[in-house]
């Protein structure tokens, strides 16, 4: 007899779950299935095969295994095909001043979906989805953003942004205003700014900057007169600040003491300074010794002393000069003298008499007859009498000083002709 066996059974055919691409090639392996029977043929009956392009969107990939008998099943998964995102183009970056919030301005993608991020730094975001988000909440400092580009399984594309919000606190000072002597140079002295950078700057012709960068830039080609200088602070986006400072080059003034002079202990001179500009005036002695601050002072020195007197312009600019008062113990009183005409010698010249005018000097011949007699000694003896000249020969002098206790100076004149 004949036994046919016939299998009834169907196979089972087990698909791959539905999986998610970028790449356009997708490689696969065929379906497995279950049976009581090997050797059967997996085949695929719809979609794109493995190793081959796939296209932007969803293929639907359908296979088939059938057994001797004609029991067939099928079984299918999907392939969704994913397009590579728009690269990511956060825009540029941003600088505020002292602001606490600004829109954001990302480029749209063309594949994908953005959104925002904050990586560091301070602030909220309105709407992360939103290209044109505001963010909010700013403090002074940089907040670093992130803008993403997402499409499916695909790689992301990714963009940063930052968003710098400076401080306007910074002190603007170009330093004090200085009135300078004579000079043909000047350093300025700016306040360096904690925020931002300083800049100097000026309308003054001729005159330049060593460095108009530096705080202590160095003026120069300057001569006597006033000038402006502008130390301009910027920083960043934030309004830009100027200060200004005055240099004033001021003139030394030229400063004249009286001429030399001699006295007699106890006896006074008054001595003065002048000055070509207006002028205080500071006198002291060569030891450094306090005198008095007029123009004029009386003075009783012992001992021959110097005095240097200082005059001081208001800009405080200040030149000297000096006197000395000789101190005589007796006076420097000339033996004869040649009235001859020649324009040397023709008087009896005692210059120390210019500081006595209360002083009485007669001159006699040898017989005690007065030839001469001034108080005071303002015009020196000529050797005349009554407009006649005197012949050669000795002649005697009585000088009286007029001052304290001093006696009577006397001597002997010779005229020589």
């Amino acid at each position: 007899f004949i036994i046919e066996v016939i299998d009834i059974e169907t196979p089972t055919l087990i698909c791959a779950a539905d999986t998610s691409i970028c790449d356009s090639i997708f490689t696969f392996a065929l379906p497995n299935y279950l049976d009581n029977c090997a050797g059967l043929d997996v085949i695929q009956i719809a979609g794109i095969g493995t190793g081959l392009f796939y296209p932007v969107g969803t293929t639907v990939n359908t296979f088939a295994v059938s057994d001797l008998y004609g029991n067939t099943d099928t079984c299918s998964f999907e392939v969704l095909r994913y397009d590579y995102p728009s690269q990511a183009e956060a825009g540029l970056n941003i600088e505020l001043c002292e602001a606490t919030s600004t829109d954001l301005s990302a480029g749209i993608p063309a594949i994908g979906s953005g959104s925002w991020s904050i990586l560091s730094g301070a602030g909220s975001l309105t709407d992360s989805s939103s290209n044109t988000s505001e963010i909010t909440g700013l403090e002074i400092g940089t907040v670093t953003l992130l803008w993403t580009i997402e499409n499916g399984v695909c790689p992301v594309e990714n963009d940063t942004l930052e968003v710098l919000n400076l401080s306007n606190e910074t002190e603007i000072n170009a330093g004090l205003d200085q009135v300078i002597c004579d000079t043909n140079s000047a350093v300025l002295n700016a306040v360096d700014p904690a925020l931002g950078f300083g800049t100097w700057s000026h309308a003054n012709p001729g005159v330049i900057l060593s460095d108009s960068s530096a705080v202590g830039s160095i003026a120069t080609n300057l001569a006597i007169g006033d000038y402006e200088f502008y130390w301009t602070v910027e920083n960043g986006v934030c309004p830009v600040g100027t200060d200004t400072v005055a240099i004033t080059i001021s003139p030394y003034p030229s400063v004249f003491a009286s001429e030399d002079t001699y006295i007699f202990p106890p006896s006074s001179v008054e001595i003065s300074g002048a000055s070509d500009l207006s002028s205080t005036y500071l006198w002291f002695t060569s030891s450094g010794d306090k005198v008095d601050s007029t123009s004029s002072i009386t003075v009783s020195p012992i001992t021959s002393t110097t005095y240097i007197v200082r005059g001081i312009t208001p800009a405080g600019c200040y030149t000297q000069d000096s006197v000395t008062v000789g101190v005589n113990e007796a006076l420097d009183l000339p033996t004869a003298f040649t009235p001859d005409n020649d324009g040397y010698n023709d008087a009896w010249n005692v210059k120390e008499l210019s500081n006595y005018p209360d002083c009485n000097v007669a001159i006699y011949n040898r017989w005690g007859n007065k030839m001469f007699e001034s108080d005071g000694y303002e015009i020196p003896w000529d050797g005349t009498f009554k407009g006649e000249q005197l012949p050669s020969g000795a002649y005697f002098f009585v000088i009286n000083l007029n001052i304290g206790e001093i006696a009577p100076i006397t001597g002997s004149i010779t005229i020589i002709r």
